[in-house]
């Protein structure tokens, strides 16, 4: 199946309703990869200044919209869906010009990554969950800071892909 693929559904509201969170294991996804389109905006918290280090880590959170590729077999499911994530910086020093971390991924797909950003292009990686399968999850983004001294706010657009 693809970049953000039937996870986080079967995991984010299934197992909690049907109270097997700790029993729950993904399948592997056996179809083609989907290309996903992600757009929407974030906060960091305490912000970021372009080359001195912040009094803490900072907090990163995003908001957006997915849209999957049309011969995606996710596309008709979640197309116009939300995603989003929540984390942290595991850098020593989060900067505008470099940060790095964990997150975890929310909306229709789930699971625990890793952030690098360098300048204002941002990847992301690691092992996702859509619909009950399980992915691998690269992503390349496009990160636009929307304030500065410090950037507290930003504007991200990325292009994923989900592999079975």
């Amino acid at each position: 199946m693809g970049l953000f693929k039937k996870a986080s559904i079967a995991a984010a509201v299934m197992v909690p309703v049907l109270g097997l969170a700790g029993m729950y294991v993904a399948n592997a996804d056996t179809g083609p990869s989907d290309i996903v389109s992600v757009t929407g905006s974030g906060t960091i918290n305490p912000g970021v200044w372009p080359t001195s280090c912040p009094s803490s880590a900072p907090h990163v959170t995003f908001s957006g919209t997915m849209i999957f590729t049309p011969n995606s077999d996710d596309a008709a499911q979640y197309n116009g869906r939300s995603f989003g994530f929540d984390g942290d910086s595991t850098s020593a020093c989060a900067t505008l010009i470099s940060d790095s971390g964990s997150l975890f991924l929310t909306g229709a797909i789930s699971g625990n990554v890793r952030y690098s950003r360098t300048g204002t292009e941002e990847t992301i990686s690691g092992t996702v969950v859509l619909n009950g399968e399980t992915h691998a999850l690269t992503a390349v983004c496009q990160f636009v800071p929307t304030n500065f001294n410090p950037t507290t706010t930003y504007q991200m657009a990325c292009q994923a892909v989900l592999n079975s």
